[in-house]
């Protein structure tokens, strides 16, 4: 009697736990390769990418930057940086981490099993040095001209940004009077930005008081 009591009593408990365990979502989205955006992809753990408490500072990779695994079944493998994913700590990279997952067909009514790139934690890859092509941990420097640049921490070269990154949409005219830094558009360029367009100089301070 003792026996199948605690054995109910388990099972009630492991009933309770299976259900507040994560499920797994089948969703309709793109591989991998396919996606510029996380919101596309058919991989749960790139939609839906948990935030971390604590993000890697400075965040050094970008998409298109070429990396090497560190450890891992796939330690010493090199390729490019497909999804750049920091609120998480996670990169996806090409033909790397290479796992099978369902998704759902253009009906909505069928699932097909697809492979495609999952992702990997940032702390497990490095950029690799253009010059010793070792891998690399970066720091950042200033040129004259004021550009900010990556610069490797041995070799002291100049790791460059990937042409991904920096390229404007092909097609898209830009309006004069807007300056595009980081994917993101200003409207006011520079040059007004920091023009001095009031003289202070012999002025007071004046302040009317009115009766109500």
């Amino acid at each position: 009697m003792v026996h199948q009591s605690a054995l109910l009593l388990f099972t009630a408990r492991m009933a309770r736990v299976s259900r507040n365990l994560p499920r797994k979502r089948v969703l309709r989205g793109k591989l991998s390769k396919e996606i510029s955006d996380p919101i596309d992809s058919c991989v749960t753990e790139i939609r839906f990418a948990k935030k971390v408490k604590h993000r890697l500072e400075p965040w050094n990779f970008l998409p298109g930057d070429t990396v090497e695994v560190l450890n891992g079944p796939e330690k010493g493998k090199r390729s490019r940086v497909l999804l750049s994913l920091p609120e998480s700590n996670d990169l996806v990279i090409e033909d790397t981490n290479v796992q099978t997952v369902l998704r759902l067909k253009d009906n909505g009514n069928e699932t097909e099993e697809v492979k495609t790139e999952h992702p990997l934690k940032a702390s497990r890859v490095s950029l690799v040095c253009p010059e010793t092509g070792k891998p690399t941990d970066v720091v950042y420097r200033y040129l004259e001209d004021g550009t900010r640049v990556r610069v490797a921490k041995v070799s002291g070269a100049i790791v460059p940004y990937p042409q991904l990154a920096t390229n404007v949409e092909k097609g898209k005219e830009k309006k004069p009077d807007e300056m595009k830094v980081d994917n993101i558009y200003l409207c006011t360029p520079p040059e007004k930005a920091v023009k001095k367009t009031l003289e202070t100089k012999g002025l007071a301070t004046v302040i009317e008081v009115e009766d109500f």
